[in-house]
């Protein structure tokens, strides 16, 4: 389903509905990014067209028995309980919204109740040798730019493929990252190779465009970056030609990369959380649950400190 198929599916509901939904789509087109608008209003009707509701559907009349009813249905088709839950949280976030706003009485989804228990999956970085093969290779400026970028900058494949000219500032040799995931600006850093090698993409390309890593449109179109599946297509091949099944890294595994590298070498949370765009600290914290030298060296630096002091005697009860 597309947003031109939600619109149309709107349509089809009461009036009043259809004015509610209109207010809560004007909210999320304005606030959030287009990856997340896609996840926030598609996925409402997937979960709502699926239940026994009355034609035309009233929003109002979506009960926490029918969120019960979807999850069955939603288990019974084989879909993971990350998949389920990302369609509850779209019905959550519609439904709280119009209630917050006076619409609706209450919210079917109540996430104690419903929310099911995902198992958590730990970050995995490429191994060592696996980053050697893959720059071992005779890339390209552009892949060597690219994979460079997400690999000592940590910029999400979306944000490689938006990167500007103008968010490059060679004199304090830093990256800017316009609104990434969640909205959130920040900056980075250029590291004397990363920097040598955008100079040496950017002097060799022959169109000019406001994107550093433009399309192969781009001379019709010049308008327009290069897309995320291409990024994700370019690793894939440079994987293979270096002997690394596709399959075992994604593009997003270089930037799981760069957090674990900068852990290990002994960079603060803080500092890692504002790196990566993160809002919140307990986003980054997981990569602490991972990296087991750094885990290692705290354990035997506070160990040291503890050993150095002398200890309390222990006193007998019940003495001889």
């Amino acid at each position: 389903m597309s947003l031109r198929s939600y619109d149309r599916w709107v349509a089809c509901l009461s009036p009043d509905d259809q004015q509610a939904l209109s207010m809560y789509s004007l909210y999320v087109r304005r606030n959030y990014p287009r990856a997340t608008q896609r996840a926030k209003l598609e996925n409402l009707p997937r979960v709502l067209q699926q239940l026994p509701l009355p034609v035309p559907l009233r929003l109002a009349a979506v009960t926490p028995a029918h969120i019960v009813e979807f999850i069955q249905r939603a288990q019974q088709q084989g879909l993971a309980a990350t998949s389920i839950n990302s369609y509850l949280s779209a019905v959550y976030g519609c439904f709280g919204y119009l209630q917050e706003e006076g619409y609706l009485r209450q919210n079917p989804v109540q996430p104690r109740r419903h929310y099911l228990p995902c198992p958590v999956r730990l970050p995995r970085p490429m191994a060592r040798e696996d980053v050697r093969r893959l720059f071992a290779l005779s890339l390209s400026a552009q892949e060597r730019a690219i994979f460079l970028v997400a690999l000592h900058c940590g910029l999400r494949v979306s944000e490689v493929a938006q990167l500007k000219r103008t968010d490059l500032d060679w004199e304090r040799h830093t990256l800017r990252v316009e609104q990434g995931k969640a909205r959130v600006d920040r900056m980075v850093y250029l590291t004397e190779e990363v920097e040598k090698s955008l100079r040496e993409w950017l002097s060799l390309r022959t169109v000019y465009s406001e994107y550093v890593f433009c399309s192969r449109q781009s001379q019709k179109h010049p308008d327009r970056c290069v897309s995320p599946k291409h990024l994700n297509r370019l690793l894939k091949r440079a994987l293979q030609r270096a002997g690394i099944a596709p399959s075992k890294y994604s593009f997003h595994t270089l930037r799981h990369t760069f957090a674990t590298e900068l852990l290990n070498a002994g960079i603060s949370l803080r500092s890692l959380q504002e790196l990566l765009g993160h809002k919140s600290l307990h986003e980054v914290l997981i990569y602490a649950q991972l990296y087991e030298s750094t885990r290692r060296q705290d354990f035997y630096r506070a160990m040291a400190t503890i050993e150095a002091h002398p200890q309390p005697q222990l006193l007998a009860v019940g003495g001889a």
